[in-house]
């Protein structure tokens, strides 16, 4: 992909300067988040309402909220629990939902104070207090839904939780799905490997040293979140969804205006815990203040499944050297082709085979 084509949206036609700066009229951006909802989760060949049950789940934590939740695969008894990463929603794992239908019962899980859940006042001062609101909300929804016991994953901030609800509530977990996951390692390095930039096209490297330098450092020492920045000036912001997500998938176009618009209208929902990442995760390539490197290690002996892409620019090493300890037999690291951190995006195929595949590796060992 060339930078042309990275920003081949008409930037003065979305600004209509000069009013880059005046906000638009919010009109209830809810409601039309839920409506791009359904229409991107219908290109994942399911059919929504129909294949896909979309549905708000009631929970009683700290006050009356729900916790809004997708369902398909209803014929399958293995339950698969997803959730979602950072300034992102369950309507990302659109890609892989056909092919793990398949074999799962799927529920994908918007977390609270995020995507389309409840959005209560965040008032967490600490890591601890934190991992809390998230872990233990999310086992409310358990209950009222009544789950036994299920597989649990996630991608990247969705895993770091997804693995913490898995070491605090681990009677309840089957495995472990990790994807792209942060906060793994333990001793992070400052700034992104040579070798690793190295491997990318210049479009790329270009793409995340602005990264680096700008949302990691200047976001996190100021505890911006982009979603803040989204609000406050609405024409830009959604330029630059746009631009992201259309570097991300490259040429299919129909799949990056539906995200981009649904992501735009989520970000301009205003309050919920978007700022729980500067308790959580810090910078460069965000690491956790907990990390789950030893955590896993010494107390985690379930299936795990850990998937990074190979331009991956989350910090992998310490999963990687999880798997690569012989007491760590249950832990599988797997690398996936054509793609970085947003692998479900980029290579929704090799992700859902992959998943898919665990399944028999268990029948086989019964």
């Amino acid at each position: 992909m060339t930078s042309a084509n990275f920003c081949s949206f008409d930037l003065k036609s979305i600004l209509k300067l000069p009013s880059v700066f005046t906000p638009t009229e919010p009109a209830d951006p809810r409601k039309k988040a839920l409506r791009l909802e359904e229409r991107t989760l219908a290109l994942s060949g399911l059919r929504p309402h129909k294949d896909i049950e979309i549905f708000d789940v009631p929970i009683k934590y700290k006050g009356h909220h729900f916790l809004h939740t997708i369902k398909c695969g209803d014929k399958n008894k293995e339950v698969l629990v997803l959730i979602h990463g950072y300034m992102g929603a369950l309507v990302l794992f659109y890609p892989i939902l056909k092919e793990l239908s398949k074999r799962f019962k799927v529920y994908c899980v918007d977390l609270l104070g995020l995507g389309l859940s409840s959005r209560p006042d965040f008032v967490c001062t600490s890591n601890e207090e934190t991992l809390s609101y998230f872990v233990d909300s999310l086992e409310q929804w358990r209950k009222t839904l009544n789950l036994k016991k299920f597989h649990i994953g996630g991608h990247s901030f969705g895993g770091y939780i997804s693995a913490q609800y898995a070491l605090k509530y681990a009677n309840r977990v089957e495995s472990l799905y990790l994807l792209s996951p942060t906060g793994v390692t333990e001793k992070q390095e400052e700034e992104a490997p040579p070798e690793w930039a190295a491997k990318m096209s210049w479009t790329k490297r270009q793409f995340w040293q602005m990264y680096f330098k700008t949302y990691s450092r200047y976001f996190f020492k100021a505890r911006l979140t982009a979603p803040e920045a989204v609000r406050k000036y609405p024409r830009i912001g959604k330029f630059f969804i746009r631009s992201y997500i259309q570097f991300i998938y490259g040429t299919n176009l129909e799949h990056a205006e539906l995200v981009s618009d649904y992501l735009f209208e989520m970000f301009m929902i205003p309050g919920g815990s978007e700022k729980a990442i500067h308790h959580v995760l810090k910078p460069p390539r965000l690491g956790a203040h907990i990390p789950l490197e030893g955590l896993i290690s010494k107390n985690l002996k379930l299936p795990i499944y850990c998937y990074f892409g190979v331009e991956d620019w989350v910090d992998w090493t310490g999963a990687h050297k999880i798997s690569q300890d012989n007491k760590n037999k249950h832990f599988k690291f797997v690398w996936v082709s054509n793609c970085g951190h947003q692998l479900i995006m980029q290579n929704p195929k090799e992700v859902g085979e992959a998943i898919i595949s665990t399944l028999v590796i268990k029948r086989k060992k019964r």
